[in-house]
């Protein structure tokens, strides 16, 4: 759906959702047959690393949890490149964060060294394997599901964006360098300029900036919507549809836990943002 500067949204709930955020930006509107990227409805959201706070990060339970609980969230990943050159998908230099028998380097290790890993459950389930990009696009390449995702550390440039290339329709790369993030866009994929602090200049034609929530201003979001330009939260405390980045215009959320919602209740019902569970929804 197309969504006005200013938009009502009937939750599943009954209630109500005030939007001031909702762009007529590139993701908007109809999409053409088998472009996912264009059938995103915003506001949208994007499961961080699978959903870090309910799921094992960055693994293919967490993305098929995401699919099968949160069907229109964006799967957002990152791609890492080990020892041996293949690729695979997991945000952190090395695992020793999250994995429950290595605290190795990413760049260190070798496919089958890759394989024996586990990663923790944020919920105290059983730890799971990680998983190679290869697998991933496997499993979801070639379907509707959006995947967002941002290439780390050394990971060659141009064996990054040959291996997507099949996948341009449904795949959103992302990068926090401007060099990277331009020849990306110049390449013709849709790119997320992901930027920290500061007032980013925005790459032309780039598809979205992704911007730190702490830094997200509503002259930022004008800008960028001036220039057809979607706007995307991301930071630990980022909620979907937090009613004060909707108002400064923010179109995406990226989330650590798909499960939280904040639903505003209009003015005269006198009733103070709610946040809601998914199964509430």
């Amino acid at each position: 759906m197309s969504l006005s500067r200013r938009s009502l949204i009937v939750s599943a709930g009954g209630l109500v959702v005030a939007s001031a955020a909702g762009c007529a930006g590139k993701g908007a509107g109809a999409a053409a047959p088998g472009n996912a990227v264009a059938s995103i409805e915003y506001p949208a959201m994007a499961a961080h690393r699978g959903g870090l706070a309910l799921y094992p990060e960055s693994t293919m339970v967490a993305f098929e949890s995401i699919v099968r609980n949160y069907p229109h969230a964006v799967l957002e990943m990152d791609v890492r490149t080990l020892r041996d050159g293949r690729l695979v998908v997991f945000h952190d230099s090395s695992v020793g964060r999250v994995a429950t028998n290595s605290k190795a380097r990413v760049s260190d290790l070798d496919s089958q060294q890759w394989r024996a890993l586990r990663i923790a459950d944020p919920q105290g389930g059983p730890a799971q394997p990680p998983v190679f990009l290869d697998e991933v696009l496997q499993r979801f390449g070639g379907t509707e599901r959006v995947l967002m995702i941002e290439r780390k550390g050394a990971t060659d440039l141009r064996t990054f964006m040959d291996v997507l290339r099949p996948f341009r329709s449904q795949v959103i790369l992302q990068d926090f360098e401007r060099s990277k993030a331009e020849s990306m866009t110049a390449a013709g994929f849709k790119v997320v300029q992901l930027t920290g602090k500061g007032t980013p200049k925005i790459i032309p034609g780039v598809y979205a900036l992704g911007v730190a929530s702490d830094a997200i201003t509503n002259e930022l979001c004008e800008r960028a919507h001036e220039q057809d330009t979607v706007v995307w939260a991301w930071g630990d405390d980022v909620v979907f549809k937090d009613p004060q980045l909707l108002s400064l215009g923010v179109d995406g959320f990226i989330v650590n836990d798909p499960s939280r919602s904040i639903l505003i209740q209009l003015p005269d019902e006198r009733a103070k943002p709610q946040l809601q569970t998914a199964a509430k929804r």
